[in-house]
């Protein structure tokens, strides 16, 4: 199945509805057998996205390709595409075997063909000894295999997901994230994932889109994003607890350091910075809760901590500094406590730099 090829090409997209642009103007190109995730907040045109290459939309302009071939004016039947949805829309009349046999005696395959297809989905989503189940004695992870075997067997050039898990409760998640991640590989097959959860684009992305507004803001592997965001918003998105902003001023310049002077009057040198800068410059400083110490012996920050959240080995404490409120996460059985003052440190090779615009600043790693 994995055999032909089936990157996806979108050149200048654009999709109006009426008189309102939703996606503006979209070049991507997705990967042959691999695994892209469209990540976003609601309505940045990510499940738009999946659908104009589904062709449940017409594109308002542009040209959509599937490894090679020119499809956006092919009705979906003749994509070569297989869909799984949110809603797993299974006949509750039929059982779990005619569910996913359904579209390929409608595609007139034979009867023993029928049968290798959907045995070997149901072996591999471990679901065989439900085949004569009807989808109201299932649960839902169940009907969500079943929908996935749908589309298995059909045996399709890509297949397509919109927020699959999203009906399932947390524990469940996981457990069918890592599923979904060995499924890929075992049919090294090119799927396109739709998640408005950054922890599951994380997790199951060989690349992750990142979607605001109807236009791409960046394009990468999990770590390149998390390590080397390209502005304050794929830098806010991407991570959980989400990155701290704080307003800074650059308070020196070297050919390869800039000193950061912070709210409360710390100084933080960062080196390596590649970009124009100059003293009196006013800066974002984005630092993951992550790389914040508390009660360092070099303190940059004081402040007093509002809240804390305990979640077993780790707890995140929420601190008031000058005026902003930061995130830091700390040991779980850490003594701190509300109404506590809290001193916070952090190195100068964490930090990320954002200028007025928002746009990253670019240093050199090391």
């Amino acid at each position: 199945m994995g055999d032909a090829m089936a990157a996806i090409t979108l050149e200048n997209i654009t999709k109006r509805f009426g008189g309102i642009e939703v996606i503006k103007g979209i070049d991507l190109e997705i990967a042959d057998h691999q695994l892209t995730v469209f990540v976003g907040p609601s309505g940045c045109g990510k499940s738009t996205l999946l659908r104009l290459i589904a062709g449940l939309e017409e594109v308002s302009s542009g040209t959509i390709r599937i490894g090679g071939e020119r499809v956006d004016h092919l009705p979906p039947a003749r994509r070569g595409i297989a869909m799984v949805f949110q809603s797993y829309a299974l006949y509750p009349h039929m059982s779990v075997y005619d569910n996913m046999a359904f579209g390929l005696r409608l595609a007139h395959h034979d009867k023993r063909s029928i049968r290798a297809r959907v045995e070997r989905a149901a072996e591999m989503l471990q679901i065989a000894p439900l085949l004569a189940r009807k989808p109201r004695e299932l649960s839902g992870g169940q009907r969500q295999r079943v929908a996935i075997g749908r589309a298995i067997v059909r045996e399709p050039r890509v297949f397509l997901f919109d927020e699959p898990l999203s009906n399932l409760d947390a524990a469940l998640r996981v457990k069918m994230r890592l599923e979904l991640a060995k499924l890929q590989r075992e049919l090294s097959g090119t799927m396109v994932y739709v998640t408005h959860d950054q922890t599951e684009a994380m997790t199951l992305g060989h690349t992750i889109v990142v979607l605001n507004a109807g236009r791409v803001e960046q394009v990468g592997d999990p770590m390149a994003l998390y390590r080397r965001p390209c502005n304050l918003f794929v830098a806010g998105f991407i991570g959980s607890p989400q990155m701290n902003f704080l307003p800074g001023r650059v308070a020196a310049v070297s050919p390869r350091e800039v000193t950061v002077a912070l709210p409360s009057g710390g100084r933080v040198c960062i080196r390596g910075v590649i970009g124009p800068v100059a003293p009196g410059d006013p800066l974002t400083l984005g630092i993951r809760p992550e790389h914040i110490v508390l009660q360092p012996e070099n303190p940059l920050l004081s402040g007093t901590i509002t809240e804390v959240e305990r979640l077993g080995a780790e707890s995140n404490f929420y601190v008031e500094v000058a005026g902003t409120l930061v995130t830091v996460r700390g040991l779980g059985d850490h003594p701190l406590s509300v109404g506590d003052g809290a001193q916070l440190g952090f190195d100068g090779e964490e930090c990320h730099l954002f200028d007025a615009r928002g746009t990253a600043l670019d240093i050199a790693p090391g």
